[in-house]
């Protein structure tokens, strides 16, 4: 198993305890603090736009000093926080959150083809009768 895959597993398992325990209603609650020793640090950082989506939570941080509330024992070096993340709700902030937003309209390229009008039964309507 890969580094990221350990990781993910652990953060996954403490996730569900935090549901359990009520700290937190879902993963897009949740904020993740994440202690390990430079290697493996230096690993995480290196993705770090992308471990919310990994974990599927709101935000991932690393510890600044200390260990988190559990140590892995899968990976030795890591240890992890759960915390409610920081901000507000954004269905009670009245907002969209970013996962659901609109993303803008995209406007078809110039040297795209038109696609064909089709009619009611689904033939290409060429403006004559069917044969």
């Amino acid at each position: 198993m890969g580094t990221f895959t350990k990781v993910r597993a652990e953060v996954l398992k403490l996730l569900e305890t935090a549901r359990n325990e009520k700290k937190i209603n879902s993963g897009l609650e949740a904020k993740v603090l994440l202690g390990a020793d430079l290697e493996l640090k230096a690993k995480l950082k290196s993705q770090l736009a992308h471990l919310p989506g990994l974990f599927i939570v709101s935000q991932v941080d690393f510890l600044t000093a200390g260990n988190g509330d559990f140590k892995s024992e899968a990976v030795p070096s890591l240890s992890v926080t759960i915390q409610k993340a920081d901000g507000k709700n954004a269905t009670t902030a009245g907002t969209t959150p970013l996962t659901w937003a609109k993303t803008p309209a995209t406007q078809p390229s110039a040297s795209a083809a038109p696609r064909p009008r089709r009619n009611r039964i689904g033939r290409e309507a060429s403006g004559a009768a069917p044969a």
